[in-house]
């Protein structure tokens, strides 16, 4: 047999408690990160909301002049939607261009004003002309910051000629509520 004294086997795993501590490790850092993320994908929402009402803004300015008929961009304050679509309905058939149907802003995206829109109950339009221009107009978005007392509010101005205008301000909640 072997007299010679027997060496350590050497470490091949973790201990129990370094498994903990790495874990309690993960937890913190998880705890810290997941909320600011939420604000992130908030904001985000809402940006992108707004960038698709911009362009579908610009689009129906321009599809009225090219087609050298009425577009209406129509927006639902209740389901918070918008959609974009000929005035007259009977020219959706045939090689004509589709419609934009109905797209839903973000969750938490909330419209909060619309001025220079026809009113027909929560449905508010605002009609580009062969020419593509229309009545000034002004919708305002919000989202909520989240664990913050501010809201991210963007301001979309129809200037009438085609032209539209997008500006996005912080504003406290208390604010908005007076």
């Amino acid at each position: 047999m072997n007299d010679e004294p027997r060496q350590p086997a050497s470490r091949r795993a973790f201990t129990l408690l370094e498994l903990l501590l790495v874990l309690v490790l993960i937890g913190i850092s998880a705890a810290t990160i997941v909320p600011h993320l939420n604000g992130t994908v908030g904001r985000w929402q809402l940006k992108e909301s707004v960038k698709n009402l911009q362009a579908a803004l610009q689009l129906a300015s321009q599809w009225a002049c090219v087609r050298q008929e009425p577009v209406v961009l129509t927006v639902d304050t209740r389901r918070g939607a918008f959609a974009l679509k000929p005035l007259a309905k009977e020219r959706l058939r045939g090689n004509h261009l589709l419609p934009v149907g109905w797209q839903s802003f973000g969750r938490g995206v909330k419209i909060s004003e619309v001025q220079g829109f026809r009113s027909s109950g929560s449905r508010r339009s605002l009609t580009f002309h062969p020419n593509g221009t229309s009545p000034a107009a002004r919708i305002v978005l919000t989202g909520s910051e989240s664990g913050a007392n501010q809201k991210t509010v963007w301001q979309i101005t129809i200037d009438g000629h085609g032209g539209v205008q997008c500006q996005e301000r912080l504003t406290d909640e208390n604010a908005l509520d007076r």
